[in-house]
């Protein structure tokens, strides 16, 4: 378990070849099946809880970012030296339908 500040990134490519970085540094790769095609588009996303909020979760998101194609290398390694910004002030709710 890390207790500091941890970058993470998972990118899925069209042809199923995913990849996860820590830090910029990539740490696992494979390939995947499967698409889209049957996404349920009420489908919610939860991150680091159950959506019912019943299962606790000791963190802070600083940023969660969701892009609509894979990030190169490069992208992972730019936006890891970024940095993030200050912890947030409040938390942020939202749905997108």
């Amino acid at each position: 378990m890390r207790t500091e500040v941890t970058h993470v990134v998972y990118t899925r490519a069209g042809s199923g070849r995913r990849r996860v970085f820590l830090d910029g540094v990539e740490q696992a790769a494979g390939d995947i099946d499967g698409d889209f095609s049957n996404w349920d588009p009420t489908c919610r996303l939860g991150l680091a809880n159950e959506l019912t909020g019943g299962r606790a979760w000791l963190g802070e998101l600083y940023l969660v970012a969701i892009y609509s194609r894979r990030l190169s290398e490069e992208e992972v390694g730019r936006n890891f030296e970024a940095g993030y910004a200050a912890a947030p002030t409040e938390s942020v709710s939202s749905t997108f339908r």
